[in-house]
């Protein structure tokens, strides 16, 4: 039987459909699927420390190791456990190779806040949003200040990644 113009009609409708449903699903695990969070013992702590000076990177610091998360993943939060200063804080996370520090297109994101030593509300999430990264990547962060030569400790948290069925690209480089 030759399709009419309502068969082509009605199996657009039944792919649109899908892919709708595969989408909620998405939305429905970023809600409510598992997390996890790094480092994964209370007694370990992950020290991010700023650069000497006001304003300078300090050097990249393994949060996660590699080969440690078997399963592609976003970052969705960062805990900022305590500061050895008050002031304004910016973070990096990026992900790389293990024996790699992140390159320039390898930042995930970035957030700002100011925080006040010692911290008042150890367990608040900051939200982080971050593309996926690959299984067996290793996850790292740095960071800067407006004094600069501070320490923070931080963890991450961590979901696994769900493809979108119309994923958007990634940019080469920052747009602005």
């Amino acid at each position: 039987m030759a399709a009419t113009s309502h068969t082509r009609k009605d199996s657009g409708v039944l792919a649109e459909t899908d892919r709708i449903r595969n989408d909620a699903a998405y939305f429905e695990l970023s809600i409510c699927g598992r997390h996890r969070v790094y480092p994964r013992l209370p007694s370990q702590t992950i020290v991010i420390s700023t650069g000497a000076g006001a304003n300078q990177w300090g050097a990249w610091t393994e949060i996660v190791p590699a080969n440690v998360v078997p399963f592609t993943f976003n970052v969705i939060g960062l805990l900022i456990e305590q500061l050895s200063a008050t002031g304004i804080y910016h973070i990096q996370v990026g992900d790389c190779a293990s024996g790699s520090t992140p390159g320039a297109n390898d930042v995930q994101g970035e957030i700002r806040f100011r925080g006040t030593a010692p911290i008042a509300r150890v367990t608040e999430l900051i939200p982080f949003g971050c593309r996926e990264i690959a299984a067996g990547r290793r996850v790292m962060g740095r960071a800067m200040n407006d004094s600069g030569g501070d320490n923070i400790e931080v963890s991450v948290v961590i979901r696994r990644y769900i493809e979108l069925s119309a994923e958007v690209e990634r940019w080469p480089v920052f747009p602005w």
